[in-house]
């Protein structure tokens, strides 16, 4: 288990999402936290533009649309947002931060996302398809 903890310390961007992502990567959520936390992932994914890497049936247009979806939904952090971050058991703030490194296409924000999407279709979370639930 210690050594699971240092492999996801060095994954993650320092001092955004290490402290919430510790306990998902030994495995202290329950299976509805897990499915909240993909949710979240899913948007970051979008988010990051990286939505076209794992969906290719989508247009162009659809890309963009989804990407701004996204952007407005981690910007606006409205009740749902809230909901969703509560429901997941991880700090909004800390999310909204992180999203908005995503935003600015931050290399360090996006490898962590991506090391974080891979942990979770390897833990069975996701489908094979990507982040959809």
């Amino acid at each position: 288990m210690h050594a699971l903890q240092n492999k996801a310390a060095r994954w993650l961007w320092p001092g955004v999402l290490i402290q919430q992502l510790r306990p998902f990567m030994t495995g202290n959520y329950s299976p509805e936290q897990r499915l909240w936390q993909a949710v979240i992932v899913q948007a970051m994914v979008d988010l990051a533009g990286k939505a076209r890497s794992v969906e290719s049936k989508l247009t162009p247009a659809q890309l963009v649309e989804l990407e701004q979806d996204a952007v407005d939904w981690f910007r606006e952090a409205g009740p749902d947002y809230q909901d969703v971050c509560a429901n997941a058991r991880w700090e909004s703030k800390k999310l909204t931060s992180f999203a908005r490194r995503l935003e600015q296409r931050d290399d360090d924000a996006i490898d962590t996302l991506l090391r974080l999407r891979s942990h979770l279709l390897h833990r069975g979370a996701l489908s094979e398809k990507g982040l959809e639930i």
